[in-house]
């Protein structure tokens, strides 16, 4: 059955602010080009956008002959959206706007408890980068918290936690209560996926696997949201078994790929630093050296059967991306050796965003959400 009118223009409208919030400023005719829709349809959308004060224009732009044509820009600040992300260390909040700029970014080095003091510190660190951006309340859309747990589709209800991590099941309605804005839960990788590719302007499927102090992932496909599967576990990758009765992993079994390739393997050695770490082995540590050969190797591995398995773009994220840029030649090189059928694993690139991927994709849910019903 077809769109009818109404879902029609709605699409157009969402689609030309979607255009509009990656450009600068442009005219009716290089937006209808660029979208292959009428002049008519513009003129339309655009005076929509302009009545919800997320369009403006901007004057007449240079023509090199002819009549000069209007310019047109969205306005970014419109709305914003906060993300907070969890870890079992450290919690990471960004405000961003509309094109999913980060207006504030803060990180601190905390472990958060089940208790009403970490409840209290949070509650304030969130309104403090709130009060820092001077942004008015009616302004902000929501507010996303990004855990390293299984959420349901509803981002209401946690099924499974980390269990390094103390939050109690029920942190959904505790953390509705700081605030009047709408809140989420979302896993972690879904939410630093969601943003990634975003970020890398991925197009049709990828497969993002998230390599921080607890492995995931996610399927992502251009233009919709993150599937979670039947049981909300989609694209939990950390709890593939790589090694048949190995290693113990949090999750009860053994030789999982988080078990190997959680980056606590690594930060273990440098006081719990994976910056200190790198910097260890490029200054010769040994020790540091031969537990990253071992990484690699288990890492390979995991990124060998995820290919079988998917056959996609697979981006490499979490907390090790932003390290991972000198070592790429290496990774796919082991990974090669691998697969006897590919000679490159040119499918293969490291994730952007870094610490604030899971922060920022936990924000993007509202701005996503908001930009859809426009």
């Amino acid at each position: 059955m077809g769109l009818n009118n109404a879902e029609i223009k709605r699409v157009n409208r969402n689609n030309i602010l979607r255009y509009l919030l990656k450009s600068e400023i442009v005219s009716k005719n290089r937006i209808a080009y660029d979208l292959e829709l009428t002049a008519p349809t513009v003129t339309s959308a655009l005076k929509d956008l302009q009545k919800l004060g997320l369009v403006k224009e901007e004057g007449a732009m240079d023509s090199i002959g002819g009549r000069k044509s209007m310019g047109y820009s969205c306005d970014k600040d419109a709305k914003y959206a906060v993300g907070v992300s969890i870890k079992k260390n450290y919690v990471n909040l960004a405000v961003i706007n509309l094109a999913a700029d980060a207006v504030c970014k803060r990180h601190e080095d905390v472990q958060i408890q089940g208790d009403e003091s970490s409840y209290q510190w949070l509650q304030e660190f969130i309104a403090s980068a709130i009060d820092e951006t001077g942004i008015s309340d009616e302004k902000i859309l929501g507010v996303g918290y990004a855990l390293p747990a299984t959420v349901d589709q509803s981002g209401r209800k946690i099924y499974g936690l980390h269990e390094e991590m103390d939050l109690p099941w029920n942190f959904y309605e505790i953390a509705q209560e700081w605030f009047s804005y709408p809140t989420v839960l979302q896993r972690d990788a879904v939410s630093a996926g969601a943003a990634v590719a975003k970020a890398l302007c991925i197009e049709n499927t990828a497969i993002y696997l998230d390599l921080s102090s607890s492995v995931g992932g996610a399927v992502l496909r251009k233009g919709e949201p993150v599937k979670l599967g039947i049981n909300c576990r989609k694209g939990e990758f950390g709890h593939l078994t790589i090694v048949p009765d190995g290693k113990p992993c949090f999750c009860g079994r053994r030789g999982c790929v988080d078990a190997y390739c959680s980056t606590d393997n690594l930060s273990v050695l440098a006081d719990g630093s994976l910056k200190l770490f790198f910097e260890r082995m490029e200054n010769g540590d040994a020790r540091c050296g031969s537990v990253w050969e071992e990484y690699l190797d288990y890492l390979a591995l995991t990124i060998h059967n995820l290919m079988n398995c998917f056959d996609e773009k697979l981006i490499l994220g979490g907390e090790l991306a932003e390290y991972l840029e000198p070592y790429m030649k290496t990774i796919k090189d082991r990974v090669v050796t691998y697969d006897h059928y590919l000679k490159e694993a040119d499918y293969l690139s490291p994730g952007s965003l870094g610490f604030d991927a899971a922060s920022i994709g936990a924000a993007g849910y509202f701005i996503d959400k908001y930009i859809t019903k426009i």
